[in-house]
């Protein structure tokens, strides 16, 4: 036969006699403050820093600028296009001036989002999404179907060149 202990003993307060009390543990050596270390944690020569998680923002980027050296737009792939870049347009991400870009493409188009306007390709509407992927940056060189807007077109010394107009006064 199993011995089972007894659940309620004599002194114990189940049976409205005071319980005897035990001696406490003596106190441990007092435990020294830990923001008081005696010596570093970790060396200065063993520190390595923690690899910085690549966004989704960070990789589309270098997606996008390894499509523009092969010579391919940045909207090819999103779009599922065939979109090479213009014959005159600059094949080097680094490089952001000369040649036909999209910032003054006539397909490039604002539209409006919940708090602010982004700039979508609508040389194909259906292909357009919601997301950054389908954005058009204003320095991406242009594609083969490029087509230059007339408000875009910025004749040099026009900037400044016109008088202002004359102001009526109030009399």
């Amino acid at each position: 036969m199993i011995e089972q202990p007894e659940l309620f003993t004599v002194g114990s307060p189940q049976q409205g006699r005071p319980h005897r009390h035990t001696a406490p543990p003596a106190p441990a050596e007092p435990d020294p403050d830990p923001t008081l270390p005696e010596e570093p944690l970790l060396a200065l020569e063993e520190f390595e820093a923690p690899a910085l998680r690549a966004t989704f923002t960070r990789k589309l980027t270098k997606r996008q600028a390894f499509l523009i050296k092969l010579g391919w737009h940045p909207l090819a792939r999103a779009l599922k296009r065939n979109l090479r870049l213009h014959r005159d347009a600059v094949a080097d991400p680094e490089v952001r001036r000369g040649g036909p870009r999209c910032g003054t493409c006539a397909f490039r188009q604002l539209r409006g989002g919940a708090q602010r306007d982004y700039p979508k390709c609508w040389l194909d509407p259906l292909a357009v999404t919601r997301g950054q992927a389908t954005d058009v940056r204003a320095w991406w060189p242009a594609c083969t179907e490029y087509k230059e807007d007339p408000k875009c077109r910025q004749q040099p010394g026009r900037r400044g060149s016109q008088p202002p107009s004359p102001r009526r006064s109030r009399s």
